[in-house]
């Protein structure tokens, strides 16, 4: 088991950990939209989603509680936000809040989600009840919008930040999910909507946060340059945050990576639940670069990643027509990237103008030849 160390533990954790007079059951409102109410799921109704399976694995661990079920499917967080007080006057202990996928739907920005989700942990704080967010799951590839997850990752950006400067727990959901293995394939009734499987997976991270169990290496956001830029000018400065909300980021042991290489970067903070990297080349960047970190928290033991976070093409830099993820290289990768826009068109959430090779607005035949009289072949 990964213990958190000694002055992190959150106020979550104590209010639910802490001894309840005899009798006493702890009430967590879990809040949010179809994914909290549990769409996707085949458990009967009462059921459904996270919360259930939640209130029975803090049962195993020995804590009473009861875990009440407030998804609304389709809403919105300025909906959830309208709706919030009336669910707060009963009372509890813990709002868990995980809501905004509908939002990405609308193109609603990124801030504004997390604007309305602190304005939600403002009411429950202001009642007594403590708030803890909840990044949003991944959408799958076949989503007609935001199937890249571009949103939705810049939303968990926002949600790391906001937890991190309020002293706020987070269920780090996008990354339990995004680092779980064919998750698309094994874990998801729809583009949307976690299957059975998925609700698990998703109440195990809820019960590991609330228990002060560490299983997630620390995450970055606010990366530049950005993932898929074009055009960065050779000597920009690279930057990132990494996070880690229950045990804090291991300073010794976390490094910026440029195509896979340690470099010196310049890291900067005064806690350990955020780190800033910052690192400008001594020498000028050229063709595509690989973005990434090698870190670990202080959980014991601890837990480790090296991940890629950005790809992006230096300016000057004359790519292979067919090369849709921009590596260099025209190659399997691109063509699986290819069958997921294949007969897309120009306003189709699918449609991405990377795979519209001839510029036609249609990713079809024509595009397909042309990735095909590259493949095999590399730009440098």
């Amino acid at each position: 088991m990964k213990t958190l160390p000694h002055a992190l533990a959150t106020g979550a954790l104590l209010a639910l950990l802490a001894t309840p007079a005899a009798g006493a059951v702890r009430a967590i409102l879990a809040f949010g939209d179809s994914i909290t109410a549990g769409v996707g799921d085949t458990r009967p109704e009462p059921d459904r989603g996270y919360p259930a399976r939640l209130a029975a694995l803090l049962a195993e661990a020995g804590v009473a509680a009861e875990v009440h079920n407030l998804g609304v499917p389709g809403e919105t967080t300025a909906e959830g936000l309208a709706r919030l007080p009336a669910a707060l006057a009963a009372g509890g202990n813990l709002l868990l809040l995980m809501e905004g996928t509908n939002d990405v739907s609308h193109d609603v920005s990124p801030e504004t989600i997390a604007y309305n989700l602190r304005e939600m942990g403002r009411l429950a704080s202001q009642r007594g009840i403590e708030p803890i967010f909840a990044t949003l799951i991944p959408r799958g590839p076949a989503a007609p919008t935001d199937p890249r997850n571009l949103q939705t990752e810049r939303v968990a950006w926002e949600l790391r930040d906001l937890a991190y400067r309020d002293g706020a727990g987070l269920v780090d959901a996008y990354a339990v999910f995004t680092r779980t293995r064919e998750v698309f394939g094994r874990l998801y009734a729809d583009p949307y909507h976690p299957n059975a499987e998925g609700y698990d997976l998703l109440a195990k991270a809820f019960a590991e946060m609330l228990l002060g169990i560490d299983t997630v290496a620390p995450v970055a956001a606010f990366v530049r340059p950005a993932d898929g830029e074009s055009g960065v000018p050779p000597t920009s400065e690279l930057t990132f945050y990494l996070y880690d909300h229950l045990s804090g980021v291991d300073a010794a042991h976390a490094t910026m990576l440029i195509d896979g290489e340690p470099v010196a970067a310049t890291v900067s903070s005064s806690v350990p639940r955020r780190l800033a990297f910052t690192y400008r080349p001594a020498t000028p960047l050229a063709n595509v670069v690989r973005l990434g970190y090698r870190a670990r928290d202080l959980a014991t033991p601890p837990n480790e990643i090296e991940e890629t976070l950005a790809t992006f093409v230096v300016a000057g830099t004359e790519l292979l027509t067919g090369d849709l993820d921009r590596d260099g290289r025209v190659d399997g990768r691109d063509l699986v990237a290819f069958a997921v826009l294949f007969g897309s068109n120009a306003g189709d959430g699918r449609y991405d103008p990377r795979g519209d090779l001839d510029r036609n607005g249609r990713i079809d035949g024509l595009d397909l030849a042309l990735l095909a009289a590259n493949f095999g072949r590399s730009a440098f």
